[in-house]
């Protein structure tokens, strides 16, 4: 015998039969189960807690829990709860889905609180009618708190008054900039030289009234629930208002998010807006990627410059950076050379430097050059020897970049 669709229709007729012997005029008497009333107080108050005693008596509820999930037995419908959407500082939109089967309407809501086990908020309800079209629905909330976590889950309950529950997922609100306290403020940008496993993620800080600050980045593949978090990083107001970090041993072909965190001297935190990136698909056999980075720190006499070598799906590769006066002698190391070993170094127009003798994943580098001549043009590239898939030695350059040595 199914008890609890037995009680609960029986429940449901007691709500009935409560509303139906409402007295029409508003001289009649409250009568229920043969006690009259002289007040509709009175006569609410024994309903209800005549009702809840016959529930609490004849009742028999049995449950399954898993993943937090609570399921009626007997049910004729399934219900789901879906991604929040459209996620603010105080609003969210909650999201599910019903499979009918032989249910022709179900009355939907959501329960939701900042505790997944006090789930004491609820939205408005909803009529959806059984429909090919209609199986997805949505309620919104209101007056959420910033930057809280909140916990929801989608329910409904049909004609034959039987209840159901999808899981409980959760989301956070956005933080409010506008309730920082902070003395700097932090701003999250796009990410950057985006590969298969990893992506450097980028920010900027206004130091406002303060001269140094703490920065650092939370991350995840998951919107509402950035777990992930970098070292916090002493960043002064000298060092310049971009920050930088590059992250590695992301899964390719997947969806990230991130933001930007700053904390001034007193502890106040600023929040930059959560941003979302693509990790691109991992191709097999896939060459390394070389980039030339701009020079900086230009002077009458030398330079420092900067990239980055990715292995991709190769290792054992060998690291180099070539500079000079010539670009005629960079080209030909692109179109004829093949080991690093071979390359000539010929006075001002070509020199090398050795960065990495066993280059198996990605790095950064940063070199300074000196001793140049000043006033001179410079070409510089970023380079690696590898074995390719057929074992043969290759060179891969970057794009060949210059800069000027300053007049004297």
């Amino acid at each position: 015998m199914n008890y609890l669709n037995i009680s609960t229709k029986l429940f449901a007729f007691a709500f009935f039969i409560f509303f139906i012997s409402l007295p029409l005029t508003s001289n009649a008497s409250y009568t229920f189960n043969g006690k009259t009333f002289t007040s509709f107080s009175e006569y609410k108050g024994y309903v209800r807690g005549y009702m809840e005693a016959w529930r609490e008596n004849n009742t028999r509820t049995t449950t399954t829990k898993s993943r937090n999930k609570t399921t009626s037995y007997s049910s004729k419908y399934d219900i789901e709860t879906k991604k929040a959407e459209d996620v603010t500082t105080e609003s969210a939109t909650f999201t599910g889905e019903l499979d009918f089967k032989k249910t022709k309407i179900v009355r939907i809501w959501f329960d939701y609180g900042t505790s997944k086990y006090n789930l004491n908020r609820r939205t408005a309800t909803e009529d959806i009618r059984a429909s090919k079209y209609n199986d997805e629905f949505d309620r919104k909330a209101i007056n959420l708190t910033h930057d809280t976590t909140y916990y929801y889950r989608a329910a409904g309950i049909n004609e034959n008054s039987i209840v159901q529950y999808g899981d409980i997922e959760k989301f956070t609100t956005e933080f409010d900039i506008k309730q920082s306290n902070a003395l700097i403020s932090v701003s999250t940008k796009g990410a950057s030289d985006v590969d298969e496993d990893r992506a450097t993620f980028n920010a900027s800080i206004n130091f406002k009234k303060e001269n140094y600050a703490y920065v650092w980045f939370e991350y995840s593949d998951e919107e509402d629930d950035l777990f992930k978090k970098t070292t916090k990083t002493l960043v002064r107001e000298t060092d310049g208002k971009n920050i930088t970090k590059t992250i590695k041993k992301l899964r390719d072909e997947k969806e990230y998010y991130y933001r930007a965190m700053a904390q001034d001297r007193f502890g106040e935190l600023s929040y930059g807006k959560t941003v979302r990136f693509k990790t691109k698909r991992d191709i097999e056999n896939e060459h390394p990627d070389v980039d030339t980075d701009r020079a900086t720190d230009i002077t009458l006499y030398s330079a420092v410059l900067q990239g980055s070598i990715d292995m991709n799906d190769f290792k054992n590769g060998t690291a180099f950076l070539i500079y000079g006066e010539s670009k005629e002698d960079i080209d030909e190391v692109r179109n004829e050379i093949s080991r690093y070993s071979r390359i000539r170094e010929y006075g001002d127009d070509l020199k090398k430097i050795l960065l990495d003798e066993d280059l198996d994943s990605y790095d950064e580098y940063t070199r300074k050059v000196r001793y140049l001549d000043l006033d001179t043009k410079h070409y510089y590239a970023f380079g690696v020897e590898f074995e390719d898939e057929n074992d043969d030695d290759k060179i891969i350059l970057g794009s060949i970049s210059s800069f000027t040595t300053k007049e004297d």
